[in-house]
């Protein structure tokens, strides 16, 4: 609300400022436990998946300490030998 001539603010409208800046310093603060909680995600999805996870991924968006698995994982695989066609 503005200020008016002869107006005397609240007190509410004192105590504005004040709640608004904890919330703002509880968001501030917040930031590091989310950034903990994503990487303990992440860690618990590397122990659980390892490399597997990046199958999906283009090769160079894969980790290098990956690379060679994936590489390992998708080299093409020598050609077997066919049995004869049986004739009829």
């Amino acid at each position: 609300m503005p200020d008016y001539i002869g107006h005397e603010p609240s007190g509410i409208e004192k105590a504005m400022p004040i709640i608004l800046g904890i919330f703002f310093l509880a968001a501030l603060a917040s930031i590091p436990f989310m950034h903990a909680d994503n990487e303990r995600a992440r860690q618990k999805s590397w122990q659980s998946q390892g490399c597997k996870m990046y199958d999906d991924e283009k090769m160079a968006d894969v980790p290098v300490k990956c690379l060679n698995e994936f590489v390992d994982h998708y080299k093409a695989q020598q050609q077997r030998l066919q049995p004869p066609e049986q004739q009829q």
